[in-house]
């Protein structure tokens, strides 16, 4: 789910980088090698971070759905800030079916 994401910046970089490289613009000095490198440096840590991420957001969802479980609405804010990204609703919005087709 998030690799499609990280391809999407990549590729974004790459035109960028392209769109940079006019005629004789490929050869501009040191301000061109430190963009590069921080570039190079950003795409590493993206890829680094975002396994450590689907890792978080998975026990995250494990400890969220446990929470629901146990409690009883009105639900905190933290739980209802979750549901409403797992359900793409606005947290008012969403109902007690929603919630149950959550738990399952």
């Amino acid at each position: 789910m998030i690799q499609p994401a990280i391809m999407a910046v990549s590729q974004n970089i790459d035109i960028y980088r392209k769109s940079l490289y006019i005629g004789d613009l490929e050869q501009m000095g040191q301000r061109r090698d430190r963009l590069d490198k921080r570039l190079a440096n950003a795409k590493t840590t993206r890829q680094k971070n975002s396994m450590k991420k689907t890792l978080e957001q998975g026990r995250r969802s494990e400890q969220m759905i446990e929470i629901i479980k146990a409690g009883d609405p009105p639900y905190t804010a933290g739980v209802m800030s979750w549901l409403s990204s797992q359900l793409g609703k606005k947290a008012s919005q969403v109902t007690s079916e929603d919630i149950a087709a959550i738990v399952k």
